[in-house]
């Protein structure tokens, strides 16, 4: 996955929300799906619970799909809405969950990702104070299956407080740090259940096609990474990306659409890197088999950049 760095345009700084002073608090509705995962449930029902929300209100709603462990006696632990769904896919629970939704804003997350205790307010005082912008993402910290930080927040560097529509082809901002106007999911409708990954990058596309995107320079979310890199779960997701890029390019006219290969050439990158870290990963472990099936997948994807990559891994060995 690729992120923006750099020095960026167009810098704001990012305002506070005033509930006192304005003498409005606003309801932010929150969307957690899940699906037989009760232990991290409940440590990302404790994030959101013990954020910092002096100034506006929660309502959380956790959408249930079809959990055959203790999930729902979790859950009566918090105040939440908890609603139940089967077999529909984390798209489709997206979707419900927010059709129940009464806020005036809309925030997600991932039941085994935390909140920091900051998240919200950032992106909070930009919608506030930008009328025009349709939703607004902050910067996420990468952790490791321990909960452990990785690196910078990402995407890296300065970002400009308005993402221009090119930069969001390259990256995909983290689900947990996003907050949606509810009245732009009225306009504009949910996710495309039919995407089996990425659902929610195409959806901030479709919003940005008609509003700005703010963003904030705040980390506001933790947002775990597996400690075994997937590798079938990768492999079905890349077409989705290449369809949600073409389907979001297909207005440019072709030369512009022929300039922005290069971003796609990035993607493919991207998918490939993470093959061949996949394929190291399990050769080390002994599993030979899913180690093949992943530097398959790398050569299939981009052959250019995976022998590319196999030439900097022999010349750094």
């Amino acid at each position: 996955m690729s992120t923006e760095t750099g020095a960026a345009k167009n810098q704001m700084s990012t305002p506070s929300v005033n509930a006192e002073a304005t003498g409005h608090k606003p309801l932010v509705s929150v969307i957690v799906p899940t699906r037989n995962r009760s232990r991290v449930l409940r440590e990302a029902l404790e994030s959101i619970f013990t954020s910092n929300r002096e100034n506006f209100d929660l309502e959380v709603i956790v959408v249930d799909d079809g959990s055959t462990d203790d999930t729902p006696e979790v859950v009566k632990a918090y105040p939440v809405k908890y609603v139940r769904a089967t077999g529909v896919g984390r798209g489709e629970v997206r979707n419900f969950g927010t059709s129940q939704a009464q806020g005036e804003y809309l925030a997600f997350l991932d039941d085994d990702d935390k909140w920091l205790p900051n998240n919200i307010a950032p992106q909070l005082a930009l919608l506030e104070a930008h009328p025009e912008f349709g939703a607004v993402h902050a910067k996420v910290w990468l952790t490791d299956g321990e909960g452990n930080k990785i690196g910078n927040p990402v995407p890296e560097g300065e970002l400009s407080a308005v993402v221009p529509f090119e930069s969001l082809l390259t990256y995909w901002p983290q689900i947990g740090s996003l907050v949606v106007r509810a009245s732009v999911y009225k306009e504009l409708g949910g996710m495309d259940a039919t995407l089996f990954g990425d659902a929610e990058w195409d959806w901030l596309l479709r919003i940005a096609e008609k509003y700005p995107v703010g963003r904030s320079n705040e980390a506001v979310v933790l947002f775990k990474q597996r400690d075994d890199p997937p590798v079938d779960l990768m492999w079905q997701r890349f077409p989705y990306a290449v369809r949600i890029f073409r389907r979001h390019t297909r207005q440019f006219s072709l030369l512009k659409r022929l300039k922005l290969e290069r971003i796609m050439l990035r993607h493919r990158g991207w998918y490939t890197s993470h093959f061949q870290m996949a394929a190291k990963y399990y050769a080390e472990r002994g599993d030979k088999k899913t180690a093949r099936k992943a530097a398959i997948y790398a050569f299939r994807i981009s052959p250019p950049h995976a022998i590319l990559g196999y030439i900097r891994n022999f010349r750094n060995k």
